[in-house]
């Protein structure tokens, strides 16, 4: 075949047009620099708005739906990370629709396309839950709660059991530190504007049906250090990720 092209349909074509090979190389040659311009023009733009948080990329919504071509700017921010052409479709057009919520992956990756971010973070590998570590001691008087937000210090009185690890699941509630109503943690959630990739990562201390801690987020108020208060339950998360 390749024969048959070199002797038989470019010997015709060069015929028919006698400057085929310099239209040819002159093409060539622009497509190269065309696609140095469009690379240069993504790079630059991942430095306005591409950010990295731990495994996770970042692509600010509201300044690529300013972008004259998302999918080309798509294709060329997410070139290493397997995603097929039909998807960076249709996550482009996601996008310029304000589709949020949608979810596409490559064999390695998912991409979320959240109201804030497009989120592209590899699949998870390990499902087991961070490792929970509980003590008690007595109330010193000089306490004070500590700042580390894999540690939450409970009234152990108030506490019937111990405490346990979960997912977090829809319709779940709990009464955030400083409130005297319940609130479901989804509502909770976008109060702290959370993405979906880090819903997805949340887990709850619970005991019983009772959420006593959002890990690293709020604790229950209803189990919260008074001035009454005579022993400490300090839990805390050991995260593997």
């Amino acid at each position: 075949r390749r024969n048959r092209l070199r002797h038989n349909v470019i010997p015709t074509l060069k015929e028919i047009n006698p400057s085929l090979l310099a239209t040819v190389n002159a093409t060539m040659r622009r497509l190269r620099g065309a696609e140095k311009i469009v690379e240069k023009f993504a790079h630059d733009f991942a430095l306005r708005a591409v950010s990295t948080h731990a495994d996770e990329l970042h692509i600010d919504i509201d300044m690529l739906r300013q972008q004259p071509d998302i999918e080309t700017l798509l294709f060329v921010l997410l070139a290493d990370k397997g995603f097929s052409a039909d998807s960076l479709e249709k996550m482009a057009r996601c996008v310029a629709e304000e589709r949020w919520g949608r979810t596409f992956a490559s064999e390695n990756f998912r991409a979320i396309v959240d109201r804030r971010s497009l989120v592209v973070l590899p699949h998870p590998t390990d499902d087991a839950l961070p490792q929970l570590v509980v003590r008690e001691f007595d109330k010193p008087a000089s306490y004070t709660p500590s700042r580390d937000p894999n540690i939450a210090h409970l009234d152990a009185d108030k506490v019937a059991g111990v405490p346990s690890l979960r997912r977090w699941q829809q319709g779940d509630r709990f009464r955030p530190l400083g409130m005297d109503k319940f609130k479901k943690l989804s509502d909770f959630f976008v109060d702290q504007k959370l993405s979906l990739a880090q819903k997805e990562r949340v887990v709850v201390a619970v005991i019983g049906s009772d959420i006593v801690w959002i890990a690293g987020l709020r604790l229950d108020d209803r189990f919260k250090i008074t001035q009454t208060t005579r022993r400490v339950m300090e839990i805390s998360i050991n995260n593997k990720e």
